[in-house]
């Protein structure tokens, strides 16, 4: 290696034996939620820069605030945290999808938040698969995806696809209380250049999982 090249640090593996703890306090009531510090912050730079900066109050108390995360969310973040996976169980994915559509989204921004692409895929991955389980594309999620997300978010070209792949325009219309003008009008501008073959020469009508997928 030559003397301009900086070398490779790899960060070790957590352990919880040797992991002190720190506490989060989740949603308006302060749920509190006790965690290993050393995955907090291997999973998270963000975290990690807050609990291991004398800057920040996190560091002195060893508490973290988030008042509009939801208990569900949070539990599979915890679980994220401790196996580096998003797992929806079986019989939850059959009786409540829709709202685990919500909080499956939800999990998204808090990767986003936290500086975790990982936990990000993986969340896109849950939706992915639990529209596909259930049939089902998660039109109740598309405000709330807009409204905490900017142009050019993985999240919501993943919602554009649904629109322009799985639904009609008789079912947009249907249900256009749904839909946000900015989603409708991102829908349209893909559809248009979908009409366009001289625009879109490469496009290919299908799409796939690392479509949506954000770098790690």
């Amino acid at each position: 290696m030559s003397s301009s090249q900086s070398p490779i640090v790899r960060r070790e593996q957590p352990r919880i034996a040797t992991s002190s703890f720190v506490t989060f306090l989740i949603g308006k009531d302060e749920e509190k939620f006790v965690v290993h510090k050393d995955f907090v912050c291997y999973s998270s730079p963000a975290l990690n820069a807050a609990f291991n900066n004398d800057r920040f109050e996190e560091t002195n108390n060893l508490t973290y605030k988030i008042v509009d995360a939801s208990l569900e969310a949070f539990e599979y973040f915890a679980q994220f945290i401790y196996s580096q996976r998003v797992e929806v169980p079986s019989d939850v994915q059959a009786s409540n999808g829709t709202d685990n559509f919500a909080t499956l989204a939800e999990l998204w921004i808090l990767g986003d938040r936290f500086l975790m692409p990982k936990l990000q895929n993986q969340a896109i991955k849950a939706i992915w698969e639990l529209s596909d389980i259930t049939a089902t594309v998660p039109t109740n999620i598309f405000h709330y995806v807009y409204e905490n997300t900017v142009f050019g978010s993985q999240l919501r070209h993943l919602m554009i696809s649904f629109c322009v792949l799985d639904l009609t325009v008789q079912e947009i219309g249907d249900e256009v209380d749904d839909f946000p003008k900015e989603l409708l009008l991102d829908t349209l501008q893909v559809d248009i250049t979908l009409m366009c073959p001289d625009r879109c020469i490469d496009y290919q009508f299908e799409r796939h999982i690392s479509d949506f997928e954000v770098p790690e």
